[in-house]
């Protein structure tokens, strides 16, 4: 009978955390209740929260998050509070759930306003130039600068973005780069959007301001314009195109987690086999926008650019907690076990993760791993390579440009990736605050590079730092391949 109860208590705190507003209001008690909980399932998940920060800081932002919630907050204030104290912690994966902030603002009704925007060079005063970049115009020329929505300063709202981005290490101009992105969603946090609202903004090439008025969108029609999207083209597939007249190849690499590795792979391993057959001297790897998703798959990828292969990471230190358990419960139970012990006994990966999951919670352990992936030679590039990298280029993605930088495979233009020089954490298990239901990812393993265990939190740089230029965008132009294409030209 307890388990029937169970399922209708957890029913009813789904439907009241579901229709949680941005402008709900809690009572600070919860509120408190609700960060006492977090840091102690941090303290009890995290391999090393204080390695960025040390132990002073981390209390030192928690305290402060504590003082700064007052009698009754709003969901969204009290969520910019957890933000900034996660991210004391410099991980981007202990961060709050971008989706969660989002979704709750489709809630009794509510509407986002799906935009696209894109980072541009710095101002005067040290701010990004942002500008609509693709995507969800409705009208608005591409390039063009974003001056308000809703007649709140895009200056306010990327200020309060900033709260929300997270950061992997001192990647501050990549955490520039999520606030960007995170603009849309942080405006509607602090002013619910509308049926209709209006963003003014200066097309490329001018000097005046225009006014748009642009359609809110609520739930149903989102996932709708989504799906319908992920039809046309699925957004984890790679994609090649070439360009005979320069002998040049761009593979775009959207993700290290598709929805299916059999085809992922498949499309690999043939645009490798097209490049190949023709003759193609000069490869683009675009890994821009590339979230991250398994080491495998750096490995897999690799492995086509080096005769050699590749194995990644070097080491992976594990804790095991409840968190880390109900990251993947199915793994856990007897049969699953059993499977594992009987069918992946010279599996690095599954028998290393089988380690951690048998220690005790609390209990903490570091796996290595040796073995890299390979390829047959006729399938291995070898000619010109080059990596495109921004600041949303993370976790597995910071482990290939990582891999590609160290083995001196080609030169990287872009920006500064969300990640460090010697490792990076991982295994994010989802976490929802018991009374306010904010959902956030806790990390439960640290992936390294090397043996050194260095935590450095220097972030890795291209060789060419390029930023987008809003003209290029206007006119349909990549500016990072047409800079590419010049190098070429200048140095075939």
């Amino acid at each position: 009978m307890k388990w029937i109860v169970a399922i209708v208590f957890g029913c009813i705190s789904l439907f009241v955390h579901a229709q949680c507003t941005p402008d709900s209001v809690f009572h600070r008690d919860l509120l408190i209740e609700d960060l006492e909980d977090l840091k102690k399932t941090i303290l009890e998940s995290h391999p090393d929260p204080y390695a960025f920060c040390g132990e002073a800081k981390f209390e030192a932002a928690y305290q402060k998050a504590v003082e700064s919630v007052p009698e009754n907050l709003t969901l969204a204030d009290f969520a910019k509070i957890v933000a900034e104290f996660l991210n004391v912690m410099q991980d981007s994966h202990t961060s709050l759930d971008y989706g969660y902030l989002q979704e709750i603002q489709f809630n009794g009704n509510g509407y986002y306003l799906p935009l696209s925007l894109r980072k541009t060079e710095m101002d005067s005063h040290k701010k990004p130039g942002i500008v609509v970049g693709g995507d969800w115009t409705q009208g608005i020329p591409k390039g063009s600068a974003i001056i308000s929505i809703n007649n709140i300063p895009i200056e306010d709202i990327y200020d309060e973005a900033m709260s929300f981005a997270c950061i992997e290490g001192n990647s501050v101009t990549a955490q520039r780069s999520i606030a960007v992105a995170l603009v849309p969603i942080v405006c509607g946090l602090k002013q619910q959007y509308d049926s209709t609202n209006t963003i003014c903004y200066i097309p490329p090439g001018s000097d005046q301001m225009k006014v748009a008025s642009i359609d809110g969108i609520q739930r149903k029609a989102y996932n709708t314009m989504r799906r319908e999207k992920e039809k046309q083209k699925p957004s984890w597939m790679p994609e090649l195109k070439i360009d005979d007249t320069l002998s040049l190849a761009v593979l775009k690499i959207p993700t290290f987690s598709p929805s299916s590795g059999k085809k992922y792979a498949k499309a690999i391993r043939r645009s490798f086999q097209e490049l190949n057959k023709k003759n193609i001297n000069n490869l683009v790897i675009d890994i821009r926008g590339n979230g991250g998703g398994s080491s495998a798959w750096v490995e897999y990828l690799y492995s086509f650019l080096d005769t050699s292969g590749y194995n990644t990471p070097d080491n992976v230190i594990g804790r095991n907690s409840q968190l880390a358990m109900d990251r993947n419960k199915l793994f856990h139970s007897g049969f699953v076990q059993l499977i594992v012990k009987l069918f992946f006994k010279k599996d690095e990966d599954v028998i290393s993760y089988q380690r951690i999951s048998e220690l005790p919670f609390g209990g903490q352990d570091t796996v290595y791993f040796q073995e890299p992936t390979k390829q047959k030679l006729d399938l291995v590039f070898r000619g010109k390579s080059f990596l495109l990298i921004n600041g949303l280029t993370a976790s597995a993605g910071v482990d290939f440009t990582h891999a590609f930088k160290i083995r001196q495979r080609g030169e990287i233009i872009g920006e500064q990736c969300l990640g460090p020089v010697t490792g990076t954490w991982g295994n994010p298990a989802s976490y929802t605050m018991t009374n306010t239901g904010i959902r956030m990812t806790i990390a439960t393993i640290r992936y390294n590079y090397d043996r050194s265990f260095r935590y450095e939190s220097s972030a890795i740089e291209p060789d060419h730092h390029i930023t987008v230029k809003p003209q290029d965008l206007f006119q349909d132009k990549d500016t990072h391949i047409e800079y590419i294409k010049t190098l070429l030209k200048q140095h075939p």
